[in-house]
């Protein structure tokens, strides 16, 4: 599906994590970079530069998410994806 979003003009490319995503995001949109999350537990071992770099893309992934949500209750489409 990401390969069918995007249209290789993007600058960025901001998500959740995808999986497969980091091979697809560099064929499709090379000048975009890759603001998506990455694994950081793996094996009982926690990698807090990785968490707290997720802890940052998410903050900014969800004030944009808030103005879609009010936009999308205010105008009825509350269940539309």
């Amino acid at each position: 599906m990401l390969p069918e979003l995007l249209h290789g003009k993007e600058t960025r490319v901001w998500a959740k994590r995808i999986a497969g995503g980091a091979d697809v995001i560099p064929q499709c949109a090379s000048q975009a970079q890759d603001c998506t999350h990455r694994r950081y537990r793996y094996k009982d071992r926690i990698d807090e530069v990785e968490l707290a770099k997720n802890r940052t893309k998410s903050k900014v992934r969800s004030n944009l998410e808030h103005v879609f949500g009010v936009t999308k209750l205010k105008f009825g489409f509350v269940k539309v994806r």
